[in-house]
């Protein structure tokens, strides 16, 4: 291989290296560190994150990023599927406290700049779906681990 094709292959590595790099905002990096602590297995570190998370996601914290509470909402649901230890309940923990203040009487968010409460359980149906074929398994509801075909029933 000549020296001019070699120059322009390490060249076009470079570049594709750098587009794939990704650039963290300092409260992503935050959001990332406190979902990771929802899944620990001390129930004081869980709570803690869940603490910490619902504060990180106040009010007025909201008009600096629009899509806040709903990219919370969207973790929260998926971290419900984890396969972590203590995961679940740490997420489950944090998304009823969230759910609390959002939609409470009392909430002090402004309603046009979250979800609407009446999407949340449709949200909740898309992100839990499990992947691949379930042929010749019960289907179940995820978030209750209940069947299906009884919440119909309910």
């Amino acid at each position: 291989m000549s020296k001019k094709r070699k120059l322009e292959a390490s060249e076009a590595t470079r570049e594709t290296a750098h587009k794939k790099s990704r650039h963290y905002s300092e409260q992503d990096r935050k959001l990332a560190a406190l979902y990771d602590s929802l899944a620990d297995e001390s129930s004081d570190v869980r709570i803690k994150a869940a603490e910490n998370l619902i504060l990180e996601i106040q009010p007025q914290k909201i008009s600096e990023n629009g899509n806040l509470v709903e990219n919370v909402l969207k973790r929260l649901i998926r971290g419900l599927c984890s396969g972590r230890k203590a995961a679940r309940s740490g997420f489950y923990i944090t998304l009823t406290e969230l759910l609390r203040a959002l939609y409470c009487e009392e909430s002090e968010y402004d309603q046009d700049k979250i979800p609407r409460f009446e999407k949340i359980p449709e949200l909740i149906e898309d992100l839990t779906q499990p992947e691949g074929n379930v042929a010749g398994q019960v289907s179940t509801c995820p978030w209750l681990s209940i069947p299906s075909n009884a919440l119909t029933r309910l």
